[in-house]
């Protein structure tokens, strides 16, 4: 019995042979390293969008448009919250990183 054609056998191969769907393929890639980096866009974007209506709060503020000093104080809060828990999750990234490059394998 010769297995030597065997040999070149692979992956795509066998997903081609089988019949397996694109569908399944496209949402196994997207579960992986875009999903997390996509995640972090959103996050980073969010944490901007607040930022950006507590300065324009403040603005309001400064310029008499508003009297509520309520909302402003709210505005600052989630802007500030936003960028905690964005820095938190940065510094987490950055330590995963640095015990996964100190792996020996």
């Amino acid at each position: 019995m010769d297995i030597s054609s065997l040999y070149n056998i692979g992956a795509t191969y066998l997903q081609e042979v089988t019949g397996t769907d694109k569908v399944i393929q496209t949402e196994k890639k997207e579960n992986g390293f875009s999903q997390i980096y996509q995640a972090a866009v959103q996050m980073l974007n969010e944490t901007s969008a607040l930022d950006k209506k507590a300065q324009e709060e403040e603005i309001n503020w400064a310029m008499g448009l508003t009297e509520n000093a309520h909302d402003l104080t709210i505005a600052r809060e989630k802007a500030s919250s936003a960028l905690s828990y964005t820095i938190a999750v940065r510094d987490k990234v950055l330590e995963a990183y640095k015990e996964i490059m100190n792996l020996q394998m």
